[in-house]
């Protein structure tokens, strides 16, 4: 439970920029960017609440706590990857910073680091339910 406060950070810079993209992102960025905006806010506040529910039950799950840190692990760094990436990608319409440009490839990455936080959640808990 050392972490949890981490989470609720997490969860709230999510809705500050869910109410930013609802709000503030109009003449900034197009109608699709604001939209892919909004991908990474929601992505962001799913997994968010998912870290957060798997460290408020981290005790009664019946995995060890290297199991628990090794799904949030893999959950927090696809966050960072995917919806980071969907933020500056959406905002650089507005920079117009052509380095970021070349960030495109991480949004996928930062999928693929959630679906294997999921199956890797889901292996974790496969295995404590055979060893009880």
């Amino acid at each position: 439970m050392r972490r949890i406060h981490w989470f609720f950070w997490l969860l709230g810079v999510s809705v500050i920029l869910g109410a930013w993209s609802a709000h503030g992102l109009d003449g900034w960025l197009s109608a699709t960017k604001i939209e892919s905006f909004k991908v990474g806010v929601q992505y962001q506040m799913m997994h968010g609440l998912v870290l957060l529910f798997i460290e408020i039950n981290a005790k009664q799950s019946g995995l060890k706590l290297a199991q628990i840190r090794s799904i949030q692990r893999w959950f927090l760094a696809g966050i960072v990857c995917f919806s980071g990436s969907i933020y500056l990608l959406s905002l650089n319409e507005y920079w117009g910073a052509s380095w970021i440009k070349w960030l495109w490839p991480i949004t996928p990455i930062g999928g693929v680091l959630l679906i294997a936080g999921w199956f890797w959640g889901g292996y974790q808990f496969y295995k404590v339910r055979d060893e009880k």
